[in-house]
């Protein structure tokens, strides 16, 4: 892995791509709005000006995110169709049988259909197991959805199914803070060296094109045998509403895959 200073030194072609077509996108806008005052008489104002740039990146980002995912996330590719009733009842038994996260993780990674349910972009989605960020941090999952705006990632950690959510009053176990912790540390280590893990893995880079230090998070952990306390619901609503972190059990999973085969069977009966 390269050094620190090779990592600040790293090139964010996708920086470069909106500085450049944000120019572009000025002067596009600009003649636009000439013309329109000349040829009708109507101004255009500062905001419908910018709003036409700021369009003019996110078109060229899109773009861009398209054609690198195309080029280099392939082998992550996951064809979200492709859940069954099988694949929910492969799932419920491993979760009856799994002693410890490595279970899961090795589950998840031969099954990571179950990863991206939840997610809605129609152009792609990909799921990658145990990426390294850094020397040590390593989120047990990104996933990607791509859509007609460009790639969102999310991260993903996971927990024993086992593992205590809440103590006896309510509050979030030390299972849930050390993986809220986790989020935070390799959110930290990507706002420093983003462009190092943007970068094409052909440049020594680690290919995650257009990720952001922000990136939304999910945690899984334990099952749905007890009612969550309000205290700890309470918990939940803060770390997604001021952390964009969610708290799940592993039986959220299967309620996912559940209502997308539905929604599947329903979208393949023929019209009565």
């Amino acid at each position: 892995m390269p050094e620190k200073d090779d990592l600040s030194e790293s090139r964010d072609e996708q920086k470069d791509i909106e500085l450049v077509y944000g120019e572009l996108g000025k002067n596009l806008a600009n003649s636009y709005a000439d013309y329109i005052e000349a040829d009708e008489g109507r101004i255009v104002g500062k905001l419908e000006r910018e709003d036409m740039a700021r369009r003019h990146i996110e078109d060229a980002v899109s773009t861009y995110h398209h054609d690198r995912a195309n080029k280099e996330l392939e082998q992550y590719l996951v064809l979200w169709d492709k859940i069954t009733t099988d694949h929910i009842l492969a799932l419920r038994q491993i979760l009856k049988e799994a002693k410890v996260e490595e279970d899961l993780q090795k589950f998840l990674t031969e099954n990571s259909i179950f990863l991206i349910q939840h997610l809605d972009g129609g152009h792609g989605r990909y799921a990658l197991p145990k990426p390294r960020l850094g020397a040590e941090l390593i989120p047990d999952f990104l996933i990607a959805e791509m859509s007609s705006i460009g790639i969102e990632w999310h991260g993903v950690e996971l927990e024993s199914p086992f593992s205590d959510i809440f103590t006896s009053s309510g509050q979030p176990s030390h299972f849930v803070t050390q993986a809220v912790q986790q989020v935070v540390e390799w959110r930290a280590w990507l706002e420093s060296n983003v462009a190092y893990a943007r970068s094409p893995k052909s440049e020594n880079g680690l290919g995650l094109v257009g990720i952001t230090p922000d990136l939304p998070a999910t945690i899984l952990i334990g099952r749905r045998d007890k009612e969550f306390p309000p205290s700890f619901n309470a918990f939940r609503r803060q770390a997604n509403s001021r952390q964009n972190i969610e708290i799940h059990t592993y039986d959220w999973l299967a309620d996912q895959a559940e209502m997308r085969v539905r929604a599947l069977e329903r979208s393949r009966k023929p019209n009565s």
